[in-house]
């Protein structure tokens, strides 16, 4: 198995790994569960589970596959900062 997370808060994956599983498989991640978690294996959307005690896990049937998780951040987490610049700047400070 191999796997890394990337910073990434476009399109691509957060979390990705390539494994093999000799039968079905359930792979968890030792990241915090949390609703906006979406996951991918080989491309195709999949449910992701909340395991013990609280990682986001995702089933895999035998053979390679490339797992891939990303975290949906909501539309308004990119403008949090550009909101506070603009109130700076009409505040004059």
């Amino acid at each position: 198995m191999r796997s890394w997370w990337q910073d990434s808060p476009g399109d691509d994956a957060d979390i990705v790994a390539e494994v093999e599983a000799t039968g079905p498989t359930t792979f968890w991640v030792h990241e915090s569960w949390h609703p906006r978690w979406r996951a991918y294996v080989d491309g195709t959307e999949v449910p992701v589970r909340r395991v013990t005690p609280d990682f986001p896990a995702v089933d895999v049937g035998p053979g390679k596959h490339t797992i891939e998780l990303r975290f949906e951040r909501p539309l308004w987490h990119g403008s949090c900062g550009w909101c506070g610049r603009a109130l700076r700047c009409s505040r004059g400070s």
